[in-house]
């Protein structure tokens, strides 16, 4: 165990060293170097613990667990500043941090104060050795992490539905990659709530294997983090407005929409945005130079569908075009499918059957 957490610990300070130097100016990248650096400042003291450091510093000893209680604060502050248009803390964020600073209160006085002359073994049977008060406490924090995390799944389940209706792709934007995590952060949880009524309650697991999979598993999360943050780029929401439409109050005439219409027509036939894989409604609204949610009406109203399909739909056509050019003869599908404006094979694959109804290939295969 000891070289997965140094291998943990590792991780965690060159991820957050990465996104430093990458873009340290967005909250959600500072956010997830904090928690990267409480992450290994946490398995650093478990690091600490397993290889006997702190029987010559038992003064030390114990302080590092109270930080457990950052990790689904950080998660949930991370996600809801993500898919954020406008991205900042509150103070009401702060309450976040309550159950931490009662609980690393609450430790002080208890080493410092109440039992100020303990030794190490007996600082170890205080915050280790099964009993009713830390069996709820334990309880407490693994049920606290839960909670954080479904709220946290919550939040994104409700941000991939308005996804749509400013982007004309979902890669890097949909976090689903952080679904993901959170999918196995929960899984975790519960098996170490099992464990904990096993080892303490049923006295089955012991001590070590109950640390074993909990931080065992964060320890890995660092390098599960950095391989779909980085290696595959995550696009964040704030950097691309996202407005939610709302026409009640809109003050565009029939004739406005009609102008507006003639004037997207113009520039999706003859400038094409639609070839660029990352196009956002921000960024076509600003080539028409009109607010992207005069243009999102229009595209609601005049084409009785969301911006996500109405690009698609102009990329897949600029697909069929270049099936049935000679020119093209020789590109592959996928070839095709990247040079008009898609950025995935499975992305082609959806939007292509949903406009035409058969595959690309048999639409190729028809047109030959």
């Amino acid at each position: 165990m000891g070289y997965l957490l140094a291998l943990g610990i590792v991780q965690a300070i060159f991820f957050a060293m990465v996104l430093v130097l990458a873009k340290p100016s967005a909250l959600p990248s500072r956010l997830l170097i904090a928690w990267m650096l409480i992450l290994a400042v946490n398995l650093l003291g478990v690091s600490l613990a397993v290889s006997g450091f702190f029987r010559s510093q038992p003064n030390l000893f114990g302080y590092d667990t109270t930080l457990v209680f950052l990790h689904g604060p950080m998660l949930y502050l991370y996600v809801i500043t993500s898919i954020s248009e406008k991205p900042k803390l509150k103070w009401s964020h702060l309450l976040h941090l309550l159950p931490y600073l009662l609980f690393t209160g609450y430790l002080i006085y208890l080493l410092k104060i109440e039992n100020r002359d303990a030794d190490y073994s007996e600082i170890r049977r205080l915050l280790y050795e099964p009993n009713l008060i830390l069996l709820i406490l334990e309880v407490g924090i693994h049920a606290l992490f839960i909670i954080y995390i479904v709220a946290s799944s919550i939040a994104l389940k409700r941000f991939q539905v308005r996804l749509p209706a400013s982007y004309s792709f979902t890669e890097g934007i949909d976090f689903k990659w952080l679904q993901m995590v959170m999918y196995a952060l929960l899984f975790i949880s519960a098996i170490v709530l099992v464990s904990i009524l096993l080892s303490d309650v049923l006295g089955v697991f012991s001590l070590e294997f109950k640390g074993l999979i909990f931080y065992g598993s964060l320890a890995l999360l660092p390098f599960y983090l950095f391989f779909h943050a980085i290696h595959r780029k995550v696009i964040y929401p704030s950097e691309e407005h996202i407005a939610t439409p709302k026409y009640k109050n809109s003050t565009l005439s029939e004739n406005d929409v009609r102008k507006i219409q003639d004037q997207l027509e113009k520039v999706m036939k003859t400038e094409k945005p639609f070839l660029d894989g990352h196009l956002s409604i921000s960024k076509l609204a600003g080539m028409l130079d009109i607010h992207q949610k005069e243009l999102s009406q229009v595209i609601n109203e005049r084409y009785q569908t969301n911006f996500f399909h109405f690009i698609n739909g102009y990329r897949v056509a600029e697909v069929q075009d270049k099936i049935e050019n000679p020119a093209y003869k020789n590109f592959s599908l996928l070839g095709i499918a990247f040079d008009s404006g898609f950025n995935t094979k499975s992305a082609f694959s959806k939007a292509f059957k949903r406009v035409n109804g058969i595959t690309p290939s048999a639409y190729k295969k028809q047109n030959q």
